[in-house]
C-alpha cells in the first residue's frame, strides 16, 4: 500500500470530550507524517475533531461500545450497565460483519 492511499479507522467512545480531542491529536501527528484518509466511527460529536482534519475525514454516527449507564454524572446504574454489555456481546458478530463489508 503505497502513502498515499493509507487508510485508517477510527472508533472512539462518546464516553468524555478528552476520548475524540486526544484520539485527533493522535490521528493528527500521522497525518503529519504520511497521507491518510481516516473513516471515524462514534456516538461523539464530529465537531470535536481536529479542524486541521476535517478533509481527510468521513464521519459515521453510530455506537462503539457499550458504555456505561449512569443517572448522572456520577451515579453507575450497574445492573442497567450489564444488561447494555451483554447487549452489545449478543450483537457483536453482527457488528463485525457489518463493519468489514
Amino acid at each position: 500500500m503505497s502513502p498515499a492511499s493509507a487508510k485508517l479507522a477510527v472508533y472512539l467512545s462518546s464516553h468524555g470530550f478528552g476520548h475524540t480531542v486526544r484520539t485527533g491529536a493522535v490521528c493528527a501527528a500521522l497525518a503529519e507524517r504520511m497521507a491518510v484518509r481516516f473513516t471515524v466511527v462514534s456516538p461523539a460529536a464530529p465537531h470535536r475533531w481536529p479542524h486541521s482534519l476535517a478533509a481527510d475525514t468521513c464521519w459515521r454516527t453510530s455506537a462503539t461500545d457499550a458504555g456505561v449507564v449512569q443517572s448522572n454524572g456520577i451515579d453507575v446504574d450497574f445492573d442497567a450497565s450489564a444488561q447494555a454489555v451483554t447487549a452489545w456481546q449478543n450483537g457483536f458478530e453482527q457488528t463485525v460483519e457489518r463493519e468489514s463489508s
